[in-house]
């Protein structure tokens, strides 16, 4: 009985070094981060691009999961305003900036101008219409001009902003067409609804090409795109170098392939 005992006790003070070792080896090996998400919100007619640099920065935050949503720049900043969480956000416009700038939702030390774009005017590759001019939008060939809403999308107010300095905006301001986005527009565009549309240039690219033929292009002097971190952000770090990134070498590199002038 005494042996049988002594058998059994050497055997649990076997058992349980082993599992002690274990518990020692799985201590040494280092621990993954927890995943931590960092979530974006940008305007539609930069989002390719910011797309496109996802990857990248994930592979140097392995931890960060990137979650990219977009909108019109008005539609973001109104949800911000009522009080929506968000880490970065990418604005089209610099008065949307500025508004959240006054309110305190984003710093302006932190606000970074990241990039350009074109105003440009495009018809069906089918349309017989060529513009010489700003002038020529008043064509009457021209019933239906389509241009995002000015009151929510930036290709929408700088296109209004264009066709009252060239005092045409009274001239076709009865064909205009209305629509709630840039991506609303295109579809406008490519379902052959519209005569004509004025959007960004960037837009107008890659596959559109052999649908959509720009007839017209202004450039624009000044940037068009400004991201920021997002004050009160739990990710704040993530957050700045996320912008930071936006504003460096390498994406301006994305947005020329993307169709995006760079200064």
């Amino acid at each position: 009985m005494t042996r049988a005992t002594l058998r059994g006790g050497t055997a649990l003070a076997v058992i349980l070094a082993w599992s002690l070792s274990l518990v020692g080896c799985r201590r040494d090996q280092p621990v993954a981060p927890p995943k931590r998400t960092l979530r974006v919100l940008v305007d539609e007619s930069i989002e390719r691009p910011i797309l496109s640099l996802v990857p990248e920065f994930r592979s140097e935050l392995p931890s960060v999961i990137v979650e990219l949503e977009s909108a019109p720049s008005g539609v973001i900043a109104g949800r911000l305003r009522r009080g929506e969480r968000a880490d970065v956000v990418v604005l089209g416009d610099r008065r949307w900036t500025a508004l959240l700038e006054a309110e305190g939702r984003i710093r302006t030390e932190q606000v970074e101008a990241i990039g350009f774009d074109t105003l440009v005017a495009v018809v069906p590759v089918t349309s017989d219409v060529f513009l010489r001019s700003a002038d020529d939008l008043a064509d009457e060939r021209l019933q239906r001009i389509g241009i995002a809403d000015p009151a929510s999308a930036p290709a929408g107010s700088i296109a209004q902003g264009m066709l009252e300095r060239t005092g045409l905006w009274d001239l076709v301001a009865d064909r205009i067409v209305l629509h709630g986005g840039s991506e609303e527009l295109v579809e406008a565009a490519l379902r052959g609804e519209l005569d004509a549309a004025l959007l960004f240039g960037s837009r107008a690219v890659g596959p559109l090409e052999d649908r959509l033929r720009i007839v017209a292009a202004w450039p624009l002097a000044d940037p068009v795109y400004f991201a920021a971190p997002v004050v009160g952000s739990e990710s704040a770090a993530t957050a700045l170098a996320f912008v930071q990134r936006l504003a460096g070498p390498g994406f301006r590199s994305l947005l020329w392939h993307h169709g995006h002038p760079i200064e």
